[in-house]
């Protein structure tokens, strides 16, 4: 198996041989196929990638490094099939057979480290290259934000993107009748998670708000102990502490019943698993318990609110 360097150094083919042109061969790096959701998951594997790429620099075959990368020697992660998923989308991005002048490139740019910006930007740029969907993300949807430092996405960017690749495109009259059924079928699944997605956001706004809440809070002093965590500004309105303590942050000290009790009261849950008293009860409880901390610590009884981290009062 041919290693990086032994590649480079074979031998080139003059340009032209008994006076014939050599016929040339094209080689698409770029992926046209259909949308694949590949690149959803594992980010672009930059400490990864440049584990692989540096070791076949140091003169290791393909299939040596694939070796050391299953069984544990090159990469950390402890499953193994983990490790298989991250090889597959290495190779599939970066490693090419027909092109090892790009696994070449790859190798020289990676001599200053998997950090350096010259072998992070080959990354980043074979990343998109190499998967459809991402490459028309990228150049359909983020090179329209004006090169935002951090540019923000919506969920519609990504379903504009989308939209005119499915069923929808196909002329009404002109679909079959799987492709109707097919139709109906995403349609209504869109349409549930688009109902899923507004609970979800009911909820992470609104999630523990309970009917006594803004009674509770009306003559709570604003100082440093409503603060979230400790660490940021505390409110300064009242309207904000009561946005604060209804927004669904999740402790893991409040125990399963009042974590999983704002979820099961907007169904987001497949199947109930507290009683209804009991998830009014919990929510209930959270609110009161968080305001006597609160009163604690200002009476000198508790250093700091439970659910701050240790050390930040």
């Amino acid at each position: 198996m041919n290693t990086v360097r032994q590649r480079n150094r074979k031998t080139k083919t003059p340009a032209r041989q008994s006076g014939r042109t050599p016929a040339v061969r094209a080689v698409t790096v770029r992926d046209t196929g259909p949308y694949s959701a590949r690149n959803s998951s594992k980010g672009a594997l930059i400490d990864e990638a440049g584990r692989v790429v540096s070791a076949m620099r140091q003169g290791h075959s393909v299939a040596e490094v694939r070796d050391d990368v299953l069984r544990g020697a090159l990469l950390t992660q402890r499953s193994r099939e983990n490790r298989e998923r991250i090889w597959t989308s290495i190779h599939q991005r970066y490693l090419f057979p027909t092109t090892p002048w790009l696994t070449s490139a790859l190798a020289d740019a990676c001599e200053s480290g998997s950090r350096a910006q010259e072998f992070v930007s080959l990354l980043y740029l074979l990343y998109a290259l190499r998967d459809r969907l991402t490459f028309d993300f990228v150049t359909k949807v983020l090179s329209t934000k004006d090169h935002q430092a951090r540019p923000i996405v919506s969920r519609n960017d990504v379903l504009d993107l989308l939209k005119p690749r499915g069923i929808q495109a196909v002329a009404a009259n002109a679909r079959s009748d799987r492709q109707e059924k097919r139709r109906v079928e995403l349609d209504d699944a869109i349409r549930e998670l688009t109902d899923f997605d507004a609970r979800l956001e009911q909820v992470s706004r609104q999630g523990f708000a309970t009917a006594g809440l803004a009674k509770r809070l009306a003559d709570e002093p604003l100082d440093r102990c409503c603060s979230l965590d400790g660490k940021r500004l505390h409110p300064t309105t009242t309207a904000d502490l009561i946005a604060q303590e209804s927004a669904y942050v999740p402790d893991i000290n409040d125990g399963v019943r009042v974590n999983i009790a704002p979820l099961q009261n907007a169904g987001l849950l497949a199947a109930d698993v507290l009683a209804k008293k009991d998830v009014d009860k919990a929510i209930a409880d959270r609110a009161n318990w968080r305001a006597d901390e609160r009163r604690w610590v200002r009476e000198g009884k508790l250093p700091q609110p439970g659910w701050w981290r240790e050390g930040e009062g």
